[in-house]
């Protein structure tokens, strides 16, 4: 099994307000037809996959940033990296 990690580093903002800057590793792991799982092995239930590569990275900084502005939505601890 082969992984890609990538460092995401991310300004979450509201307005013209800035939340935080956060940095987290994903893991991008190959799947059948060229696409590609994702998970933040630092952020419990933050998961996605795309149809390749490209299409996985941007998923994933989807992925991420609606589970960081969920979670201080939340005003629920942001876990750190």
């Amino acid at each position: 099994m082969t992984y890609v990690k990538f460092t995401y580093i991310l300004q979450i903002k509201k307005g013209k307000r800035l939340m935080g800057k956060y940095v987290y590793p994903a893991v991008f792991t190959p799947e059948e037809a060229g696409k590609y799982s994702v998970y933040f092995p630092d952020i419990d239930g933050c998961y996605t996959c795309g149809d390749d590569l490209a299409d996985g990275m941007e998923m994933a900084e989807d992925a991420l940033t609606l589970m960081l502005t969920h979670l201080e939505d939340e005003q629920r601890e942001i876990p750190s990296a």
